[in-house]
């Protein structure tokens, strides 16, 4: 019965404690600027968390905030696709920072 009942304490703070880290998670917020003299779609990845944050056609001149995973540093990075598959891949970018995408 004395290891039901310590099992029973142990699990309620364990979730309190993983309740605490997932509400204290920060982002690296990063502004999306198409810089190309159309619209093009992109699909932009994280490659910390490993998902997509952001998927669909860019306006000429349009911009959109995303926000990413950071590193050990704070500095997030992320991988924009066109709709060909050329990659750009920017690293290091600061919170608030501008990302801007011109596909050739």
């Amino acid at each position: 019965m004395r290891r039901v009942v310590g099992a029973l304490v142990l699990f309620p703070l364990f979730i309190a404690g993983t309740a605490v880290e997932l509400d204290s998670q920060t982002y690296v917020r990063m502004n999306l600027n198409n810089r190309s003299h159309e619209p093009i779609w992109i699909l932009a990845y994280d490659p910390i968390w490993r998902v997509r944050v952001f998927e669909a056609v860019l306006v000429d001149e349009g911009s959109t905030t995303v926000k990413v995973c950071p590193d050990r540093r704070g500095r997030g990075s992320i991988i924009i696709y066109d709709r060909n598959g050329r990659a750009l891949d920017f690293s290091g970018v600061l919170d608030g920072s501008d990302v801007d995408i011109r596909f050739r």
